[in-house]
């Protein structure tokens, strides 16, 4: 579900809200709380001791053995919603004591993060459902599946790392060609964008061999 930029006849900045799925070891994980686990673990085991001492000849192993994984209610009734937004990209990347550090203050973002969420309890409404925030956003933090920027383009070396053509200032015939030079989030899935930025800078290397 695309909700539109205010230069498409949106407001603010737009985003994408993608459905999502569980693969099946994640059911068992989410359903099984080692709480839940051991009770039906005990409960398998007190049947599988019945049976042997009332010696019955029915076999009922597989019936025990789905009631100790559970029936994955939890997860079969839910629906993960994936915002791929457009927050501003005000954060900093740095070395600090050989690891990467991110310096990042989400506040500008805030009434956009905001926003995505509303959108997304307006949709679980009128689905029936009950809609649930990323327990992580309380202790404000935040997931990604498409980390991008670390060496972002701008118009100069006070902007940026490198040009638009993802050649690096200062360094003549080093390029860069992934999804760091991104200045930032797009809103949709990325991988055609940058392949697309990757492409260019491809032949922008061509050309210059050629010249």
């Amino acid at each position: 579900m695309r909700m539109p930029d205010r230069l498409d006849g949106g407001s603010g900045r737009g985003f994408f809200i993608e459905d999502a799925g569980y693969p099946d070891f994640v059911n068992w994980l989410v359903e099984q709380n080692a709480l839940t686990m051991s009770k039906h673990v005990l409960r398998f085991l007190l049947r599988r001791g019945w049976s042997r001492l009332s010696h019955s000849p029915r076999s009922e192993v597989g019936r025990q053995l789905s009631g100790v994984v559970g029936k994955g209610l939890l997860t079969a009734t839910s629906l993960p919603l994936l915002g791929m937004g457009r927050d501003v990209p005000n954060g900093r990347m740095r070395l600090r004591d050989g690891y990467l550090d991110l310096d990042w203050d989400t506040a500008a973002s805030d009434a956009y993060f905001d926003r995505v969420n509303r959108t997304m309890r307006e949709l679980s409404s009128t689905l029936g459902g009950r809609y649930a925030s990323d327990p992580l956003s309380y202790l404000n933090r935040l997931i990604t599946v498409h980390p991008l920027g670390g060496a972002p383009m701008g118009r100069n070396r006070e902007e940026g790392v490198v040009n638009s053509y993802g050649e690096v200032y200062g360094c003549p015939g080093l390029s860069i060609a992934d999804g760091s030079i991104m200045p930032g989030p797009v809103g949709s899935n990325p991988s055609l964008t940058i392949a697309a930025l990757a492409d260019r800078s491809a032949d922008r290397i061509i050309d210059g061999f050629r010249r």
